[in-house]
């Protein structure tokens, strides 16, 4: 064990020069990256790898280091792992899919790939106290997936008072079905942590094959929860990206809703979606978009989604990657409008509930979607309309996958960061057009991983690659020689 830590000590921190005679920072694991998040008030970065999480400091350095793999175990064996019942257990690496702070409760829940998909609680301040974890409650306690090529997504939030875990979770092959879940974070009335907040909370797969999901994100604002997936169909072939919304006190699920979110230019659809990120613009692109929907209402409280996109071109087998820009105010709207319609038997033809062949839409009156604002029990649920939001690309690459994204709002501007398929960071100002104004290669060729995050001061932004984590500065503006050469860059940062 001390070995190990030693090992990975060694391999800890290191700096390379790029070419504009600058260093960039950067930790380098043994292992490849998983998840990355850092604490805001502290500025402390938590890292989930293959067989290891870490604590580091914001520049980098290691403060603590704990080993979660590999152990052995199978995954068709139920945990814990007995040798004598599960004789195909071999020694497993286990990958970490949800790393998420829990600030109100000063702890981490870590979920890997190991048994089945359980979880454990941490201590904030300290990775290596292990505050909660059992691997004997069978399948209410199997969280995440366990296969390390089906993505899992979560969200921790305040529900009735107590702390909840949202999942969003792909049906691996020796997954449980279970596809969206509420997980409660606490123990009461004879139920454990980690087991779901009602036994209907819960999105289950009818059957194992009709379709695959690759979760993106999953955010909340106000009182709903959105969920964010790619889903390939099988019958017919077809990808489709997805967003579904429900209500966060909904514990029967009777709000969910889903629908598809579409990026398309002139040659068709994107129909993969990479990263998705949602945020509060800056003024020039809020009053961009309410101008694009010809509205002088520029409400200060939307938000909007920025989502990366690809599609290969069947006939010579060429990549495109495009950004899309979404109001979440519209994609509101557009669900509310598709519930009425099904509600009042209106237009019905794109509507559908998950898993069953029937069509669901009834007159249910006038009012019904007004006046049960997240569903009924009366009411159709689990539904979800073909009819969705569609917007064009603001920005759009050939030959690459953009991979990742995070923005920041800088003096009214707003600027997206994106990583890319080959290895670079892209900085792009948003407003009424998108302008790609820095290109950046951190790592030639080794793909930028989904959790790009900035620091707690928001003057750095921390890059994930293969295996290493870099601290790149968000502005660079003490390189221009002059004001004038400062205002040709087109740096929302500078000037």
């Amino acid at each position: 064990m001390a070995l190990w830590i030693w090992t990975l000590s060694i391999l800890s921190c290191f700096c390379i020069t790029l070419s504009r005679n600058e260093e960039l920072k950067f930790f380098q694991s043994a292992t490849e990256l998983n998840h990355l998040t850092v604490d805001n008030d502290t500025g402390i970065i938590y890292l989930g790898v293959v067989n290891a999480l870490y604590q580091l400091t914001e520049n980098l350095d290691v403060i603590r280091s704990v080993k979660t793999g590999p152990e052995k175990d199978n995954k068709k064996c139920t945990p814990p792992i007995d040798e004598n019942q599960c004789k195909e257990a071999v020694m497993t690496d286990n990958y970490n899919k949800l790393l998420l702070l829990n600030k109100a409760d000063e702890t981490v829940v870590v979920c890997g790939s190991l048994f089945k998909g359980i979880c454990a609680i941490r201590d904030l301040e300290d990775i290596s106290f292990k505050k909660y974890y059992v691997d004997s409650s069978g399948e209410k306690s199997f969280v995440a997936s366990n296969d390390e090529n089906v993505s899992t997504v979560g969200l921790i939030t305040s529900l009735n008072n107590d702390r909840v875990l949202f999942v969003g979770k792909g049906n691996g092959p020796n997954d449980n079905g279970i596809i969206i879940s509420t997980r409660q974070l606490y123990k009461r009335d004879g139920k454990e942590i980690f087991e779901m907040y009602t036994d209907s909370a819960a999105v289950k797969s009818a059957y194992h094959s009709s379709s695959t999901q690759q979760f993106v994100a999953v955010f909340e604002d106000k009182n709903y929860i959105y969920f964010i997936f790619n889903q390939q169909e099988k019958q017919p072939i077809n990808n489709r990206t997805l967003i579904a919304r429900l209500c966060k006190d909904d514990a029967h699920y009777y709000s969910y809703f889903e629908m598809d979110l579409g990026c398309k230019d002139d040659d068709g659809a994107y129909d993969h979606c990479h990263s998705a990120y949602v945020t509060t613009p800056g003024e020039e692109l809020a009053e961009s978009m309410a101008q694009q929907r010809q509205t002088t209402d520029v409400l200060s409280d939307d938000k909007v989604l920025l989502a990366l996109f690809s599609k290969v071109n069947k006939d010579d087998g060429s990549l495109k990657s495009a950004m899309c820009v979404f109001s979440l105010r519209h994609i509101n709207e557009k669900m509310e409008k598709n519930r009425n319609d099904c509600y009042t038997k209106k237009n019905t033809s794109s509507f559908y509930k998950l898993f069953a062949a029937e069509n669901p839409c009834a007159s249910h009156g006038l009012n019904a979607s007004k006046t049960f604002p997240c569903g009924s029990e009366h009411l159709p649920y689990l539904l979800g309309s073909k009819n969705g939001v569609v917007e064009k690309p603001v920005l759009q690459k050939e030959g690459m996958n953009l991979t990742a994204v995070t923005v920041a709002v800088e003096n009214g501007h707003t600027v997206a960061f994106l990583g890319t398929s080959d290895g670079k960071i892209l900085k792009v100002f948003l407003s009424s057009t998108a302008t790609e104004y820095s290109s950046r290669t951190i790592e030639l060729n080794k793909p930028i991983k989904n959790d790009l995050v900035l620091d707690q001061t928001q003057e750095n932004l921390y890059v994930m690659t293969t295996d290493k984590v870099y601290r790149l500065p968000v502005q660079d503006c003490l390189k221009y020689s002059d004001c004038e050469k400062c205002i040709q860059a087109g740096d929302p940062y500078c000037g």
